[in-house]
């Protein structure tokens, strides 16, 4: 799955930046991009995204990184239907 590590807050610029990581079985996660992502204030899921920060039981299945490094949408696995 997918994750966010590493929260840094820019409270000048009204928004945050985290490292999007690969989680690998074993330990070998790896970063998404070399730099950090931007999370800005304006994004609809900012509140949502942020709070799933160092978090390793919820974990995305997509995220969506567009032009300057911005995080634009992240989901999670589709819930498991219930029997």
């Amino acid at each position: 799955g997918l994750s966010f590590i590493d929260l840094a807050v820019d409270f000048d610029r009204r928004e945050v930046s985290v490292q999007p990581m690969m989680n690998i079985v074993l330990g070998f996660n790896r970063g998404l991009i070399p730099n950090k992502a931007v999370i800005k204030e304006g994004n609809a899921d900012f509140n949502f995204l942020i709070n799933q920060i160092n978090r390793k039981i919820s974990l995305f299945e997509k995220i969506c990184i567009g032009a300057g490094d911005e995080v634009i949408y992240a989901r999670f696995f589709p819930a498991p239907e219930e029997k």
